[in-house]
């Protein structure tokens, strides 16, 4: 990888510094295990994007100053991922259309919701 940066013009090697850097504090802290190191590659983070000309916009903030303290807390990232919540959208759409689904307007709409719900979550209990 520093190969690579050392082929960037000198005017974006500081990009590809940070970029790299967050490339280590992701693999330390947002996947599925903790590394015992992530508080040092969020700080390497911090430093390499500090060289940037550029503000700190407020996902960066979150980075530098509250990742830690959530992983400190809760361990790593990878179980509160989007991904995860955003699939449950998907599976239930498809058990909705099973024997669910009714026009919004229908009278039966909200007892066959609940019904698809109740039954959705049940079977993942």
């Amino acid at each position: 990888m520093d190969s690579l940066i050392k082929m960037l013009p000198k005017d974006l090697k500081c990009f590809g510094q940070a970029l790299k850097d967050f490339n280590e504090v992701r693999l330390s802290c947002f996947g599925q295990e903790l590394r015992p190191d992530f508080k040092e590659k969020i700080f390497q983070f911090k430093t390499s994007f500090g060289k940037l000309p550029m503000d700190v916009f407020p996902k960066a903030h979150i980075v530098f100053d509250h990742i830690d303290d959530f992983c400190d807390d809760h361990g790593a990232l990878g179980p509160f991922a989007e991904q995860s919540f955003e699939s449950v959208h998907y599976a239930f759409k498809t058990h909705w259309k099973t024997s669910y689904k009714r026009n919004m307007d229908g009278e039966s709409y909200p007892k066959k919701l609940l019904d698809a719900v109740v039954d959705f979550n049940t079977i993942r209990i």
